[in-house]
């Protein structure tokens, strides 16, 4: 009797302290928030197979699926590009500029975390882009805008089914998680 009675009490003394360590804000309980959708249900498409160098390129993201989606608002980009080349795709990383003349430098932007962003069911992202954007070298904050050059080409779209968060009424304090990256059908810059 007399251990069961100091399980018991030791069970209630930990099971008090953490409510009151979590009611004081002092630890966090994740909260969860998932969906399911399968991966043809999200799609990434452009309006053409082949584009001039320098034409504008329309990008399509839509949600078919019955689920939120989430995904990081990258800025005014939502969506990544790939590049064939020695029979491989490969990313490439750049920052996208606007549309305005700006003349031929451009510059690495480091900005905050940009909140989370949610793609509701049955709807669709539509964008437009020019295919300028900045040409960076490793280890450099500035480079010179470029467009792409000739060659085979991909978007991609990365988008996460769940989302944990520390802090719910904090937008920029999330972890998107179970990830999945889409692809549009390749299409070539001529």
């Amino acid at each position: 009797m007399n251990k069961i009675l100091k399980v018991v009490i030791l069970v209630l003394f930990i099971s008090s302290s953490l409510f009151v360590l979590y009611y004081f804000g002092i630890i966090r309980l994740p909260n969860f928030i998932n969906t399911s959708t399968s991966d043809s249900e999200v799609t990434i498409t452009t309006d053409k197979t082949e584009y001039k160098v320098g034409e504008e390129i329309n990008i399509k993201i839509k949600n078919n699926s019955n689920s939120l989606i989430y995904y990081d608002s990258l800025g005014d980009r939502k969506w990544d590009i790939e590049h064939f080349k020695d029979n491989k795709w490969t990313s490439i990383y750049f920052f996208q500029v606007t549309d305005q003349k700006i003349g031929t430098d451009c510059a690495l932007l480091l900005y905050e975390r940009a909140p989370m962003a949610i793609l509701e069911p049955k709807s669709e992202i539509v964008d437009k882009w020019n295919q300028v954007h900045c040409k960076i070298n490793s280890g450099e904050f500035s480079g010179v805008t470029s467009v792409l050059s000739e060659g085979q080409y991909r978007f991609s779209f990365k988008y996460g089914l769940s989302f944990s968060s520390d802090n719910p009424l904090d937008q920029f304090s999330y972890r998107i998680m179970d990830y999945k990256i889409i692809y549009s059908e390749s299409f070539s810059v001529k």
